[in-house]
């Protein structure tokens, strides 16, 4: 049996031992030295000339009294130095330096510290975080549980721009995505290709009204399902059409002069000639052309600014136009025919321009003529329009109502183009069409 510990070689005390008082106080004297260690240096070579009784150091490289203790733990005890071999994991404080360390068989380190869980700047959970995906976990399931009552998971964006959403991917390419994207209504999205997003639903922030943009489709005949979305009455009526005392189409005007999106007329009277600012402003855009260019060149009328000036939508496409030149509205190749954009109606409505599947629309005229008509059609080909407002006596009014498909993008919105046909032989009192409601 041994007389020494095995790990700080203290001496035990021997059956039947003499003077055991003095083996007793050896071990409590090595105990005093080596337990709760804090030394006064772990660098120093030379003992202190005044040794302070049970000062400990940690003799880097001895010299006189210290020579061939390198390595060893030097405590001044009962007016001697004793010296002590340290065990790997050892703690002691470096007085001299103010930090704790731990031996590690050769030289002293510093201790892996306690981490702060306040501002880290990445975590990661069985994988690793980076500087976009910052929090990053790696796990069957992740449980966020309640701490007594209920539990929010918030998602929080700088401004109505930015996009606030969960998005889900398959090997790391979006297919679903749900949240507040680019504003604050909120946005059901889906993908086949992690680039291109389609949506299915939106609800809007302020009236919690669902629109399902890209339509309702029937599960048994792989079609969509129409639904009809009234429009009400906006700017003291949603026409998106509206003509009153003018001659029928074509309508023509000489321009006078060209400022960024503006043309202003040669006759300031000629605007009504193309657009009713009371009517259509903020409801629909209608297409006009400057027929003296070749080809012929078009722009798209939203607004008259003050009189004698109509407002197009992109000043590009006016941009070569001159003073002189001939304005008009009417479709150079289609008789008696307007193309009219009804984004504005959308935008305003519901919050965005999106592909109608078709509109249900009034309509109004006044003539002289037994058979004029007031006709729609989706995309303006002949044998497409209906007849939807006739005049079956003379004078009278003619009025209708019904349903034209919408199958055409408009080139300057995402809502797809309505083409009006004015079918009357002379110059009408009024002429317009209203819109209803939209078959989404």
């Amino acid at each position: 049996m041994s007389f020494i510990s095995t790990n700080l070689n203290l001496p035990y005390i021997a059956p039947a031992q003499a003077q055991k008082h003095v083996t007793h106080n050896e071990a409590l004297r090595a105990l005093d030295a080596v337990i709760h260690l804090s030394l006064v240096s772990k660098s120093q070579t030379t003992p202190p000339l005044t040794p302070i009784e049970g000062s400990r150091y940690f003799v880097a490289a001895g010299t006189n009294e210290w020579a061939g203790q390198d390595a060893l733990i030097a405590a001044f005890q009962d007016g001697a130095w004793a010296f002590y071999t340290p065990q790997i994991g050892w703690q002691a404080w470096i007085e001299d330096e103010s930090i704790l360390q731990i031996w590690d068989g050769s030289v002293w380190q510093v201790p892996t510290p306690i981490p702060n869980h306040q501002n880290i700047e990445y975590v990661g959970i069985n994988t690793t975080a980076d500087t976009t995906n910052r929090l990053s976990v790696s796990s069957p399931t992740t449980l966020f549980n309640h701490a007594g009552n209920g539990h929010q998971l918030k998602l929080n964006k700088n401004v109505s721009s930015d996009t606030s959403s969960v998005l889900y991917q398959t090997g790391f390419s979006g297919r679903a995505e749900i949240g507040l994207t680019g504003d604050d209504d909120f946005h059901f999205k889906v993908s086949p290709d992690g680039s291109t997003f389609n949506e299915g639903l939106a609800l809007d922030k302020t009236t919690g009204t669902a629109r399902f943009p890209s339509g309702i489709k029937d599960p048994t005949q792989s079609r969509n399902v129409g639904q009809f979305c009234f429009v009400g009455s906006i700017a003291g009526g949603s026409f998106v059409y509206r003509i009153e005392g003018e001659a029928q189409l074509p309508r023509t005007a000489v321009i006078d002069a060209i400022s960024t999106d503006e043309i202003t007329l040669a006759t300031a009277t000629d605007t009504s000639r193309f657009f009713n600012t009371t009517f259509m402003t903020g409801v629909s855009y209608v297409r006009v052309w400057n027929t003296t260019k070749s080809p012929n060149e078009s722009a798209w009328v939203k607004d008259i600014p003050s009189a004698g000036k109509l407002q197009v939508t992109d000043a590009s496409n006016i941009s070569g136009w001159s003073n002189g030149d001939t304005l008009q509205i009417g479709e150079p190749t289609r008789t008696n025919t307007v193309d009219v954009d009804i984004s504005p109606v959308l935008n305003t409505i519901f919050g965005t321009a999106f592909r109608q599947t078709g509109l249900m629309l009034g309509f109004h005229f006044n003539s002289n003529t037994i058979g004029d008509q007031l006709s729609v059609s989706d995309t303006g080909a002949t044998g497409t329009y209906s007849n939807l407002a006739k005049l079956n006596t003379s004078p009278g009014v003619g009025l209708g109502q019904g349903f034209v498909a919408s199958t055409v993008l408009s080139p300057v919105s995402n809502s797809n183009l309505l083409t009006v046909r004015e079918g009357v032989s002379t110059t009408t009192n009024t002429l317009s069409v209203k819109i209803a409601a939209v078959l989404v």
